[in-house]
């Protein structure tokens, strides 16, 4: 049977409060204590990518494109990385890789998400009523798992955007914003 984490519930439950409240470096160490016991190429891509989210939370777009290069070595055509390091280098005013990785981002782009089974939303419900100091990150789960598409077209209209202005301006003009 697959595995629905890739860590241990408590450690997930850890990551979930650190990264929610901006600990990106505790986060980190826990993803890579996690990293240093997976076995298998998906659960290993899964924290490598988070890891890299952690370190574009923190502001430190140079840290995740190191991260995600290993993260591509393992699934080239991760869309989840590609997006970030477009977003990366286009934090660090590197157009032309930017432009490049959002292109193969584009062509990677998924299918829709299926929606999130109700039997999971029941489980973070439960949860929270045994954990009631859990209530705002399920609160965030729940709503994500109303959309799960949302982040996902916000960067689709933002990498259009970034693309189209790359295109016209070749880089010699104010980028637009990221999401």
């Amino acid at each position: 049977m697959p595995r629905l984490f890739s860590l241990p519930i408590k450690d997930e439950m850890r990551f979930a409060r650190l990264a929610g409240g901006g600990d990106f470096d505790q986060s980190i160490a826990i993803l890579a204590d996690g990293l240093a016991a997976a076995t298998d190429d998906v659960s290993r891509l899964d924290l490598i990518e988070r890891i890299g989210l952690c370190h574009w939370g923190a502001r430190r777009p140079g840290d995740a494109i190191e991260t995600l290069n290993k993260a591509l070595a393992i699934s080239p055509n991760s869309f989840f990385s590609l997006k970030l390091l477009s977003e990366c280098h286009a934090m660090k005013d590197e157009h032309d890789t930017a432009a490049a990785f959002a292109r193969r981002a584009l062509e990677a782009y998924p299918e829709p998400l299926p929606k999130v089974p109700g039997f999971y939303l029941r489980v973070c419900r439960g949860i929270v009523r045994l954990f009631p100091k859990y209530r705002d990150i399920f609160k965030d789960v729940e709503a994500n798992a109303s959309d799960p598409e949302r982040d996902t077209r916000a960067w689709y209209a933002w990498a259009k955007a970034y693309l189209k202005w790359y295109d016209e301006t070749r880089g010699t003009s104010v980028t637009p914003k990221l999401h």
